[in-house]
């Protein structure tokens, strides 16, 4: 029961934080798992993730005082951190380029935080990085149900393109 009501508190703690700040219980483990016999341990993971170090690490607070308030009756829990890095924003060159591009392409863009623990989180400690995300059919990532139409694909491939070109031309002045 407080495995569920922690899914649930997450999720909301995330919607409060606002700013595009996400939330999830990403996976839970159940022991010994069977139908008819009451959980004696459960493994769960959770992640937070916003543009605002500050909202991250109050919703990871949140979630301790939660549980803690809710372990009685000999219930006990460990909360044990596995990374946490600071929101990265890329480099607003690069962005700038890639929208500048965008336009005289004649794309459809948008401008957004992307949250994930993408590469360019480490790559951009010694270089400057942006971004291309190209949609994906129903807007669905990272399951099985994932597709991209390679024309989208295509277009995006171009821009990346089409901005290194650019850069590249700017910084040979």
């Amino acid at each position: 029961l407080l495995a569920s009501m922690v899914v649930q508190h997450v999720n909301q703690l995330a919607i409060e934080a606002g700013e595009g700040t996400v939330a999830t219980v990403g996976k839970l483990e159940v022991f010994p798992g069977a139908v008819n016999i009451v959980p004696g341990r459960v493994y769960f993971t959770f992640e937070a993730r916003s543009r605002s170090e500050q909202k991250v690490q109050n919703i990871i607070h949140n979630v301790e005082q939660f549980i803690q308030e809710r372990c009685q009756n000999g219930l006990e829990f460990k909360l044990k951190k596995i990374l946490l890095k600071t929101p990265t924003p890329l480099s607003k060159e690069i962005i700038s380029a890639l929208e500048g591009k965008a336009k005289e392409l004649n794309l459809n863009y948008k401008i957004m935080t992307s949250g994930a623990g993408h590469d360019a989180m480490f790559i951009n400690e010694i270089a400057n990085v942006g971004m291309v995300f190209v949609p994906s059919k129903n807007g669905r990532s990272h399951c099985p149900e994932e597709w991209t139409d390679y024309e989208k694909i295509a277009l995006g491939t171009e821009l990346i393109l089409e901005t290194i070109l650019k850069i590249s031309e700017a910084e040979k002045c």
